[in-house]
């Protein structure tokens, strides 16, 4: 059962931390947003990095000052809110406009594979993993509705950022160079389509460029319905170094022409890739970028008037982390 929408998230409506008219986020859901906050602000910096900083992730943030005013946990707690407030309003935006998730959006399969790798790589039950990973807060079914209501909020971003882009005029596009100075950049960009082994990738991608290539776009795009272990498989307008690093070297490699195709492994896994057609050109593309994200945030402060966010600062404050 998906419950993306549901009433209450893990720990009753005593427990609401967020919430609008028809979603509530729990202790357990916002324990899971902040490990991720937490995780993604500190990727890529090492524990003397961290320290230069005066952060101890080992240490309880709450204990940690950051700027003599606010500690550790105010920050990145500030930017989860933030972000929580956003998928809420997503999630209620996309309730009005008659989207959910379904069964074919992966979520029940997202979650069975996840439950597995637990107990094959780290050797822990998902429910210990859970407890250890996201403070002792959150357990399965607060997990469960946490990504679901993300998943929802990028399935509903995507169909809106989808219609932004098109409602953008070239006229637009064309003002928004000039009065910026933006530099003229005629250079087209790329689409690119792909199909996803995730294991077995390259004996599996072989094997299918064998039985279907060579084929259109048109054709490509039903095969990769059918046979890709993603949903996504058109990315447009791709500049260079866009895309990871092999598929951007597969991508502008010299001589790549609109038609060609190819396999790109990545370990166990694998892309079968097709050069689609030329996008748009570079700097209509940035101009499109800038306009797109003015126009976003935009409509997102009108979701604000239309639906009221509530935000409990005891509840928020009482994660002992």
């Amino acid at each position: 059962m998906l419950l993306a929408l549901s009433a209450v998230g893990c720990g009753g409506e005593a427990e609401v931390a967020l919430s609008t008219e028809n979603v509530k986020i729990g202790k357990g859901e916002l324990a899971y947003f902040f490990a991720h906050t937490v995780d993604n602000a500190t990727a890529g910096f090492t524990t003397a990095q961290l320290a230069e900083l005066g952060l101890d992730l080992d240490k309880p943030l709450k204990e940690q000052n950051y700027d003599g005013k606010n500690t550790w946990f105010d920050v990145f707690m500030a930017g989860t809110v933030e972000y929580v407030k956003e998928v809420l309003l997503l999630c209620e935006a996309a309730r009005a406009a008659g989207v959910s998730l379904t069964e074919t959006d992966g979520a029940e399969k997202k979650l069975d594979a996840f439950r597995a790798e637990c107990e094959k790589k780290y050797g822990v039950s998902f429910e210990a993993y859970l407890s250890a990973s996201f403070y002792g807060y959150t357990d399965e079914e607060s997990y469960r509705h946490a990504v679901e209501l993300e998943m929802l909020a990028q399935k509903f971003i995507k169909i809106r950022r989808e219609e932004i882009y098109s409602s953008i005029s070239d006229g637009r596009v064309a003002e928004y160079i000039e009065s910026n100075g933006l530099t003229v950049d005629d250079t087209p960009t790329r689409n690119l389509m792909m199909i996803y082994f995730e294991s077995d990738g390259e004996s599996r991608a072989r094997e299918f460029t064998d039985s279907f290539a060579p084929f259109d776009s048109g054709e490509f795009a039903e095969l990769a319905v059918e046979h890709s272990d993603s949903r996504e498989y058109l990315y447009e307008n791709c500049c260079e170094g866009d895309m990871s690093p092999k598929i951007n070297a597969w991508l502008y490699a010299n001589a790549r022409q609109v038609g060609d195709f190819g396999v790109v492994v990545d370990g166990d896994s694998a892309f079968v890739l097709y050069y689609a057609s030329e996008g748009r050109t570079v700097s209509d593309w940035d101009a499109i970028l800038a306009l797109a994200e003015q126009d976003y945030k935009a409509w997102l402060g009108g979701l604000e008037k239309k639906f009221p966010l509530n935000v409990n600062e005891d509840i928020i404050n009482s994660l002992d982390i």
